[in-house]
């Protein structure tokens, strides 16, 4: 089924995730093998929006860009030690890029290029939300509950409620 999905998709360069749901919907293929089948799918192109994807030969930037990037990226992850990606809303202080600046890009060149910083995701990934923190790559934290205890420690907190919680992660950002 994966090569007659990526038959139909008709252009290489770009998968746009909304068309090829509707697209597979009109075949009646069970939502399971469509999710199996796009998760293949994407591993082939780099996510750059919500919906859309390019082949990952199609994003070329130059050493400067990569440069620059980095620099900015320290800056933002700063005294913390890291940046959750729901924090970033403003992308101004990004380099110029060929595709609009959202938290979906900034993933797809971190995991693309070599930039000194890595992401840690929960452990319940959905397409949807980007609940990642982006660290620098000598990080101690290796998983989101690495990072969770270290800010509660940090705090000295004993007990706290969940809404709590997440202020303060989002606050400490």
């Amino acid at each position: 089924m994966f090569n007659v999905a990526r038959q139909l998709l008709c252009n290489d360069d770009i998968l746009n995730y909304q068309r090829f749901q509707r697209q597979e919907e009109e075949l009646c293929w069970p939502e399971c093998t469509l999710y199996a089948i796009f998760s293949k799918l994407e591993r082939d192109y780099l996510r750059i929006s919500e919906n859309d994807y390019i082949s990952t030969g199609r994003l070329v930037v130059s050493p400067g860009f990569l440069a620059s990037l980095t620099q900015t990226l320290q800056l933002l992850v700063g005294k913390n030690g890291y940046l959750a990606f729901c924090k970033l809303s403003d992308y101004d202080r990004f380099p110029h890029c060929q595709y609009q600046w959202n938290g979906f890009l900034l993933e797809s060149l971190l995991c693309k290029y070599d930039l000194c910083f890595r992401i840690i995701n929960s452990q319940v990934r959905d397409r949807r939300n980007q609940k990642g923190i982006i660290v620098p790559d000598d990080s101690p934290y290796v998983t989101m509950e690495d990072l969770v205890l270290d800010v509660l420690k940090g705090e000295e907190c004993m007990s706290i409620s969940e809404r709590d919680l997440r202020s303060l992660l989002l606050n400490a950002a």
